[in-house]
């Protein structure tokens, strides 16, 4: 008799982190939670030259630590802005005691060429593609596709709690690349939701 392609019980995410670790080129992953062991894993996988997607939620309250982890920040720096901003503020901290208010507002220019120049951050994803939606996207699937042939489905989000602890059900299924390519579209339908590559920001610019 061949194995049930269902799981249920505690434990049955087991076969969500098999199926993310035997993974031979490729791994899209949707979970609106993920434990940040888990986020680390899966930038693993891409580092390990996997081509690694992932659709999560923007929560910082509840997901954050998993958001660290799936992106970066990175900033472009204004050499000639910090540069001028750090010679003001250089003069205004020199004549501070003998010209006040000249000084003062040599200090606060200096403050805010010197905070210009930091540049704004933008958000690198970590993997191959990576997009995380807002709360009110209403984002509840979970699904985990791997190779673009090998699919499951179920409750368990991509957690400590959802893989190991937790009461879950989880189907595993053989797919057609088709079908595969129909799934990605749905959560990929244009690249402007998407961070590809260091490219584009799905997560709001941090100042």
């Amino acid at each position: 008799m061949e194995p049930s392609p269902v799981r249920v019980g505690r434990g049955a995410g087991e076969e969500i982190l098999k199926v993310i670790r035997q993974a031979n080129k490729s791994l899209f992953v949707v979970s609106p939670w993920i434990s940040p062991s888990l986020a680390d894993l899966l930038v693993r996988r891409e580092r390990e030259g996997i081509r690694v997607e992932v659709v999560t939620l923007n929560d910082p309250s509840t997901n954050g630590e998993a958001l660290r982890r799936l992106f970066r920040t990175e900033r472009k720096l204004r050499l000639p802005l910090l540069i001028c901003g750090s010679l003001l503020t250089l003069l205004g901290l020199v004549f501070l005691q003998e010209f006040l208010y000249p000084s003062l507002l040599l200090l606060f220019a200096g403050l805010f060429a010197m905070l210009l120049g930091r540049g704004r951050g933008r958000m690198i994803a970590n993997v191959t593609r990576a997009v995380a939606l807002p709360p009110s996207s209403g984002l509840h699937a979970k699904i985990y596709l791997a190779d673009e042939n090998v699919l499951l489905v179920g409750s368990p989000n991509l957690t400590i709690a959802g893989i190991r602890s937790n009461l879950e059900a989880v189907a595993k299924l053989k797919i057609s690349e088709e079908e595969a390519r129909k799934i990605r579209a749905i959560f990929f339908p244009q690249p402007d939701f998407l961070v590809e590559l260091g490219k584009r920001t799905s997560l709001p610019p941090t100042p």
